[in-house]
Parts: structure tokens; C-alpha cells; sequence
């Protein structure tokens, strides 16, 4: 019986990760489309400064949706020594804070 609630716990914990996980990868991914045509508008007039900073922001976009694209296999593997929920949690905080600025 023990076994059956902590599997009941465990699949809940992964639900509530998996909804902050889409909905993280949705705004993450808008806001990227969103920098990757910035980008492409600063080239277009040679605007070099605005592009390394864009450039940047694109590149750490891109490094935390890759993160989140791997937590859910991260659970499961126990060679992973970080965890998932950890990067989860810095990730979401990150972002929540650049949406309250």
C-alpha cells in the first residue's frame, strides 16, 4: 500500500513540474521568436552593439530551454545527481523576475 501512495505522490509531483515545464517552454520560446526577429532587424541596419546584447539573451534563452527539455528524463535517471526540480525552481525564478521589471 505504501508503495502505491508514494507512486501516486511521485506522478503528481511530475504533473505539477510538467505544467510549470510547458508553460515555462511556451513563454521561453515566444520571447526567443520575439529576440531572434530584433536580431534580424539589427543586422539589417548594422545596429553591431544591439546584436552582441541580443546575441547573449538568445544564447541563455536557448541554454534554459534546453534544460527544460531534458528535466522530465532527468527524474527518472539516477545517474543525474543534480535535481530536476532544483534547475526547475532557478529557471522559473529567473524568468518570473525579468517579467515583474
Amino acid at each position: 500500500m505504501k508503495a502505491h501512495q508514494k507512486n501516486e505522490s511521485q506522478q503528481s509531483t511530475r504533473a505539477l513540474d510538467q505544467e510549470l515545464i510547458d508553460r515555462l517552454y511556451k513563454d521561453l520560446t515566444k520571447e526567443l521568436e520575439g529576440l531572434i526577429k530584433e536580431l534580424n532587424d539589427s543586422s539589417k541596419i548594422g545596429a553591431f552593439g544591439a546584436m552582441a546584447t541580443i546575441s547573449q539573451k538568445v544564447s541563455d534563452i536557448a541554454g534554459d530551454l534546453k534544460k527544460l527539455q531534458h528535466l522530465p528524463t532527468m527524474l527518472t535517471n539516477p545517474f543525474v545527481m543534480a535535481d530536476p526540480r532544483n534547475i526547475l525552481d532557478e529557471i522559473s525564478r529567473k524568468y518570473s523576475k525579468k517579467k515583474k521589471k
